[in-house]
């Protein structure tokens, strides 16, 4: 290797390094937590309703008949890895009234609540010094160990509802597991946002790399269906009856201008948006990266108001200002900033 790839190669490995963990402020991650906390409270709120018809002993959705489902199926190895603690506590009281009972999941699900409503609420109001009272340091490991306990208590219910899962809880699971990865903000106020840490950086890169990823395989699915192609793509949105948050059937919408027009719009938003997000260096695309995210969210509000899939679009509408969310990163950072 010469001395010009070798200096072209040192360059290229110290800009990766840079692009995944030079140490950042925490910007807009904490907005983003706090959305998918409200998005996780939602979405806990409503499997409520569902828990005695889904989940209990002889309901459709019962650990006895998802496991024998899983078995008929052929899917007993693979199903092994889907780890909940809600498979456990019906292995473990399995013959009694306590397996399988609805107020387990009940619990279950207000615990979610719970959690959800910390991170959501409690994080964002503790405003506390955190190393003068031993209250603060208490709540300061609190804040710190819940986002990645929502992480796993999440992950543990979309393993249990597996067979009744939608596209919404994949990307959920993977948006909590990235920030969770952040650290919580300094609990001083004087010091909130100020502090830099790799941890920051490595978060927004991954909730901007999978929204990206989520968008290209969106706009691949997509440009797939002949649907999306002769204009009708908007309209189909909107045609499952029993999942329909409003119905079109009627009204303007109809006009074959508009419907064509709205599918075209949902083409090309998504992947312009993104494109446009990630434009970082010159100081004049500042504006254009924020028209970016504006795009995307349209297309969230489109898709959710056409389709029932609501949790699946606010999932993208936070995730997606990661993109944005840099406040700029620091060339040398003190020690204690971006090691602790």
């Amino acid at each position: 290797m010469s001395q010009a790839d070798h200096v072209q190669s040192s360059q290229t490995g110290n800009a990766w390094f840079r692009f995944w963990f030079q140490p950042s402020r925490a910007g807009g991650l904490d907005r983003v937590r706090q959305g998918l906390a409200v998005i996780v409270a939602v979405y806990f709120a409503s499997a409520w309703g569902d828990l005695s018809l889904w989940y209990s002993y002889g309901g459709p959705a019962s650990s006895t008949n998802l496991s024998g489902f899983l078995r008929d199926a052929g899917f007993a190895e693979e199903a092994r890895w889907l780890i909940s603690p809600l498979f456990l506590w019906d292995s473990l009281f399995q013959g009694t009234l306590w397996a399988e009972a609805t107020w387990v999941y009940q619990l279950y699900v207000l615990i979610g609540i719970a959690l959800a409503g910390w991170v959501a609420l409690v994080i964002p109001s503790s405003q506390v010094p955190t190393e003068k009272l031993p209250r603060g340091r208490v709540l300061r490991l609190m804040n710190s160990v819940a986002p990645l306990l929502l992480w796993i208590w999440f992950v543990g219910w979309a393993n249990r509802i597996s067979i009744l899962s939608s596209i919404a809880e994949p990307i959920l699971s993977v948006s909590l597991a990235a920030i969770a990865i952040a650290p919580v903000a300094p609990l001083d106020a004087s010091k909130r946002f100020i502090a830099l840490h790799w941890r920051n950086t490595l978060s927004r890169r991954l909730l901007s790399c999978q929204v990206t990823l989520i968008a290209v395989m969106t706009t691949a699915t997509m440009l797939a269906g002949r649907c999306w192609w002769d204009g009708t793509g908007a309209y189909v949105l909107n045609a499952p009856a029993e999942d329909r948050l409003i119905s079109v059937r009627g009204t303007w919408f109809e006009v074959p201008w508009v419907y064509e027009s709205t599918t075209m719009f949902l083409v090309i938003a998504l992947p312009l948006g993104i494109f446009l997000a990630w434009q970082r260096a010159p100081t004049q695309w500042n504006t254009a990266r924020q028209w970016g995210v504006a795009l995307v969210w349209v297309w969230c509000l489109i898709v959710a108001l056409l389709s029932q899939h609501l949790i699946y679009a606010a999932t993208i509408a936070v995730i997606c200002t990661a993109i944005i969310s840099d406040t700029g990163a620091a060339k040398t950072a003190p020690a204690s900033d971006s090691t602790s």
